[in-house]
């Protein structure tokens, strides 16, 4: 997965499927990239 929080990418943005960068981490096990986007401000 690709962050591109510097550019200022919408962490917020849904694929067609209606899913977060965030729900698709947390459903991954990716703890820390939630944790990162947590701390951006992702829903």
């Amino acid at each position: 997965m690709v962050i591109n929080i510097d550019a200022k990418a919408d962490v917020k943005t849904k694929n067609k499927n209606g899913n977060t960068a965030k729900s698709i981490a947390a459903d991954n096990g990716q703890n820390e990239i939630v944790k990162l986007l947590n701390n951006v401000g992702a829903k």
